[in-house]
C-alpha cells in the first residue's frame, strides 16, 4: 500500500515522471475489517462507519486531484498517453460501493393449490360421471324410486307425422332389471278423445315441439311423467338394426316383444363391438333430450342386464263409448294399475 500523502494541492514537476510513477501509483485503499458490522457493538460500528467515510472522503479528493491534474496537462497539450494508462491500470483496482446489510429472508408458508387441487377433483369426478353415467331424471313429481328411470322410445313413421311404435323403457341401477311397456297407437286421451297416441307428435308439430306433445300425452296415459325421451325414424332404425344383424336387416321393432329382442342383440357380447357406431348414429340422427352421461348410464344398466330376464308388456286398454255413439280405446286404469308401478320411476 502506498504511503499517505497530503492532498495539498502541489502536483509533481513535468520533468520528474518517476514522481508521477510513485505519487500516483493507486488510489487510498478501503481499510479492511475482519467482522461483519452487523455483529460489532454499537460504539464499534460507529467507529466502523466513521474510518468507512473518511476513506471515501480521502478517495474523492484523490479522484478530483487527478482529474483536475490531467485536465490542465491535456489543456498544455502534454498528456503523453499516461491519463489511459492510468485509467486502464485502476479500473480494477476501485475499491466496491458499499453493500448494504444483506436481510434475513423470511421463508413464506407454501399456501395449498386451492385452485389447482379443485379443478383437479373436478376433472377426476367428470372421468368418473362419464364412465358411470348419470340416470335421467325428469320434471315430474313425487317421491322417486333410487335408481330407477323410465325413457320414451318412439319409431317416427316415414311422413313425419305419425308414430309406428312407443314404447316406454324402464331400468334399475341397482338390480339391472330392464323393461318395455308397448304402448298402443290407437289410445285416447281420456281428457282429449279426439287425439289419438300415433298422431299426437303430428299435431304437436313435430320435431323437438312434437316430442313434447307425445310425452304429455303418454304422461296422461301412464299417471306419471317419462324421465326423458329418444325418438328415431325408421330408416336410422333400420341402419341400427343391420349394424347389430350384420350387412342383412330384419327391419325395426313394433312391438315389445320385438323391442326386448332387439336390445338383447345390441348388448349381447358378440354385438359390442357395435355399440361405438351405434353411438355416432343415435347423437346425429335421433331426437332426444338425453344427455351423454344418460346414455352412458343406460348402457351400463345393459350391458350388466341379463337379456333372459328382460319383461314386456302391453299397456292395457279398454274401449269406451260416448253418449253420442263415438268409441275411442284409452288406458284401463284398473288393470294398469299393478303394471305400471314396476315401470314407473315414482311411487304410486
Amino acid at each position: 500500500m502506498a504511503k499517505e500523502r497530503p492532498l495539498s494541492g502541489k502536483e509533481p514537476t513535468e520533468d520528474k515522471e518517476e514522481y508521477f510513477d510513485d505519487y500516483w501509483a493507486e488510489p487510498p485503499r478501503q481499510p479492511r475489517e475482519t467482522l461483519d458490522p452487523r455483529s460489532l457493538t454499537a460504539v464499534d460500528r460507529e467507529r466502523y462507519y466513521a474510518r468507512r467515510d473518511a476513506y471515501y472522503a480521502e478517495r474523492d479528493a484523490y479522484y478530483a486531484e487527478r482529474d483536475a491534474y490531467y485536465a490542465r496537462r491535456k489543456a498544455r497539450g502534454n498528456s503523453d498517453g499516461y491519463e489511459d494508462d492510468y485509467d486502464d491500470e485502476y479500473e480494477e483496482d476501485d475499491p466496491p460501493a458499499r453493500r448494504a446489510p444483506r436481510r434475513r429472508k423470511r421463508r413464506r408458508r407454501r399456501k395449498p393449490h386451492v385452485i389447482r387441487n379443485l379443478f383437479l377433483l373436478l376433472i377426476i369426478g367428470g372421468l368418473i360421471a362419464m364412465l358411470l353415467g348419470i340416470p335421467p331424471i325428469g320434471a315430474g313429481e313425487g317421491t322417486r324410486f333410487a335408481g330407477r328411470s323410465a325413457v320414451l322410445l318412439a319409431v317416427v313413421a316415414e311422413d313425419g307425422y305419425h308414430t309406428d311404435a312407443v314404447f316406454l323403457v324402464t331400468l334399475e341401477q341397482k338390480t339391472h332389471a330392464v323393461r318395455v311397456l308397448e304402448l298402443p297407437g290407437d289410445m285416447h286421451a281420456e281428457n282429449d278423445p279426439g287425439l289419438r297416441l300415433d298422431e299426437a307428435y303430428g299435431v304437436s308439430g313435430g320435431g323437438r315441439p312434437g316430442a313434447r306433445g307425445l310425452m304429455n300425452l303418454c304422461g296422461d296415459l301412464l299417471s306419471f311423467a317419462p324421465d326423458g325421451y329418444l325418438l328415431l325414424d325408421g330408416a336410422t332404425l333400420n341402419r341400427a338394426a343391420a349394424i347389430v344383424n350384420g350387412a342383412k336387416s330384419e327391419g325395426f321393432p313394433t312391438t315389445a316383444s320385438e323391442a326386448v329382442e332387439f336390445l338383447k342383440r345390441v348388448f349381447s357380447a358378440s354385438n359390442m363391438k357395435a355399440l361405438p357406431e351405434l353411438w355416432r348414429l343415435m347423437r346425429t340422427r335421433t331426437e332426444t333430450d338425453l344427455t351423454a352421461m344418460n346414455f352412458c348410464w343406460a348402457a351400463r344398466v345393459l350391458v350388466k342386464s341379463n337379456p333372459k330376464t328382460v319383461n314386456a308388456d302391453v299397456l292395457p286398454g279398454e274401449l269406451i263409448v260416448t253418449s253420442d255413439g263415438t268409441a275411442y280405446r284409452t288406458v284401463d286404469r284398473k288393470a294398469a294399475y299393478t303394471l305400471l308401478r314396476s315401470y314407473s320411476p315414482f311411487v304410486l
